[in-house]
């Protein structure tokens, strides 16, 4: 069964910073020609960069117009002239999309950044390092209401989003829980100004962080939106956490959906590594396709009513478009090798939020990873749990291989380590040790275990590791810095 899946471009990245000006119109329908024929049922186009919108907006600055001449990159060069050279044959950039998209058979949602835009006055912006727009001052809130009432009215999109999901703070911190209230009335306005629109049928949404007290700390309500019926559908993401989380935090504002018409979506982020730690060159590594597949079908477990990914390597190719057609149908989930991950508290995107105390883990988005377990800490026990959505007792006619991996750092084999899964200990079970980094193999090991014999549950899982001892004369802590796990599957079942 296909469910809801978008795929969101950001407008600069894939698109407009990378085509050589003037446009074709070829080049021009990318975002919507390239998830063709995969389950994709919708574009999603982030209309604005915060400071400039991706068309000729009436109620802000389009982008490069406050800019000329361009003495960065050139990247900001040809999203500009990109733009103009479909204006100049009397083209507006965004409604080309929005054609293109429906002539398609695809529904197209406007994605606008609510944190910033373009000129906006420092006088109306947080007085904090990062700052962005300050929603306090209701010069801002009219700007805001004013660009997505253009969009509602101007053009024949199918949703409208609010993207929450940039920063932390839409009030300054120290006076965001108070400010709940003036959001919520932004966001009543919204409602009503959508329900007055020209599109009588348009769907009206929101991405907001991904737990409910780092919405409150940032002046969000979303119990609030989801109980007043305010919108129509929820997405909770964080831009810092470039990490595919197969374990993110959805159960929360699922629960508060249920028996209501709000639609929760799930974000799958597209890599395995968002900085150097292990990447070659610190480079970022896309998460594979079996990874999405581990998440999406975790998601869909938990009961998500729909799927949203994006930033895949580009340009698009067969494996991107395979996993696009698979991870919209639950069906083809079900029985699809995964590789789960626990995703690990990095900092990663922007170093300016990491040095000002707003990364993900600080925030409230936190992850057991990486574990430590100190040297003279022998016989405490320390857990983590993640969750599989697999159905291992009813598909053990078709399942080849359960490998649960662990890189653990700094061990070494005199060392007594005891690893349990959920209660029993692994001690007894095939093991494959080998070097965990190819530049660096000295550091640690990847230890994997075969559980064909001792097989994880549906659900939540829980790993216990417990050092008894560790040598004479080191003195060196433990590092448990990664936990996956792998399931193959096939025609037959692994026996005669």
């Amino acid at each position: 069964m296909t469910s809801k899946l978008i795929y969101y471009n950001d407008a600069r990245h894939y698109y407009l910073y990378v085509f050589e000006p003037p446009m074709s119109m070829e080049e021009a329908w990318t975002p919507v020609d390239e998830i063709l024929g995969t389950s994709v049922t919708t574009l999603s186009y982030g209309v604005e960069r915060e400071d400039g919108i991706f068309y000729p907006s009436k109620k802000t600055v389009q982008f490069g117009e406050d800019r000329r001449p361009f003495k960065g990159e050139a990247l900001e060069w040809r999203a500009w002239k990109n733009m103009k050279s479909l204006e100049e044959k009397g083209l507006d950039p965004l409604q080309v999309l929005i054609d293109r998209s429906h002539d398609k058979g695809l529904e197209f949602m406007a994605s606008l950044r609510m944190a910033n835009w373009g000129g906006l006055d420092n006088s109306l912006k947080i007085d904090m390092p990062t700052g962005r727009a300050d929603y306090s001052n209701k010069e801002v809130r009219q700007h805001i209401l004013g660009v997505l009432t253009e969009l509602a009215n101007d053009y024949n999109i199918d949703s409208l989003e609010m993207d929450f999901a940039f920063v932390p703070h839409y009030f300054h911190p120290d006076e965001a829980k108070e400010n709940v209230g003036i959001m919520t009335e932004l966001i009543e306005s919204v409602r009503e100004m959508v329900a007055k629109s020209n599109n009588k049928n348009l769907q009206l949404g929101a991405r907001i962080l991904p737990t409910e007290r780092t919405n409150m700390n940032g002046g969000l309500d979303p119990r609030t939106w989801i109980k007043s019926g305010l919108v129509d559908f929820l997405m909770p993401m964080w831009y810092q956490v470039f990490e595919l989380d197969p374990d993110m935090p959805l159960d929360w504002i699922i629960k508060l959906s249920e028996h209501t018409d709000v639609e929760i979506y799930g974000m799958l982020m597209p890599h395995k590594i968002q900085e150097g730690r292990r990447s070659l060159f610190g480079q970022w590594l896309n998460a594979s396709p079996e990874m999405m597949n581990a998440a999406a079908s975790n998601f869909y477990d938990k009961g998500v009513d729909g799927l949203c990914t994006w930033f895949m390597k580009w340009p698009l190719g067969d494996k991107e478009r395979s996993t696009l057609s698979k991870i919209g149908d639950k069906e083809l989930l079900k029985h699809s090798n995964k590789h789960y991950v626990v995703r690990r508290n990095e900092d990663g995107g922007d170093p300016d939020q990491n040095k000002n105390g707003l990364s993900a883990s600080n925030l409230g988005y936190t992850s057991p990873l990486p574990l430590e377990i100190k040297y003279d800490d022998l016989g405490l026990s320390k857990e983590l749990e993640f969750y599989l959505s697999d159905d291992f007792e009813s598909s053990t006619e078709v399942l080849n291989q359960i490998t649960l991996k662990l890189q653990i750092r700094d061990l070494v084999s005199e060392d007594e380590l005891i690893i349990k899964l959920n209660g029993k200990s692994l001690d007894d079970q095939p093991c494959v040790r080998e070097y965990a980094n190819v530049t660096s193999p000295y550091q640690g090991q990847w230890v994997n275990f075969n559980l064909m014999e001792y097989m994880p549950v549906k659900g939540q899982n829980t790993l216990e590791l417990t050092l008894v001892s560790r040598p004479d004369q080191l003195e060196a802590d433990i590092l448990l810095e990664d936990v996956e796990l792998v399931i193959k599957y096939g025609s037959y079942p692994s026996r005669l």
